[in-house]
């Protein structure tokens, strides 16, 4: 799996992250970046993407309406 480039880093007050909050979210969703919230200039939080999940191989559990029989 090739991956894409880097997102770029911005530093971002609180102040600004309480009110772009979901616009900032949603772009560090879509990997354009990943944001350093700051506090009086000071990094106190990083927000970046999580990586996604993977889907299990094999159920751990039986799936509704496979396997045994209910009759």
């Amino acid at each position: 799996m090739k991956a894409g480039p880097k997102p770029r880093i911005e530093e971002v007050p609180i102040t600004r992250f309480k009110a772009r909050c979901l616009s900032l979210v949603d772009d560090v969703r879509k990997g354009r970046r990943e944001i350093v919230i700051t506090m009086h200039g000071r990094p106190v939080a990083r927000v970046i993407a999580e990586a996604p999940a993977r889907e299990p191989a094999v159920a751990a559990w039986p799936v509704e309406g496979q396997g045994r029989d209910r009759g």
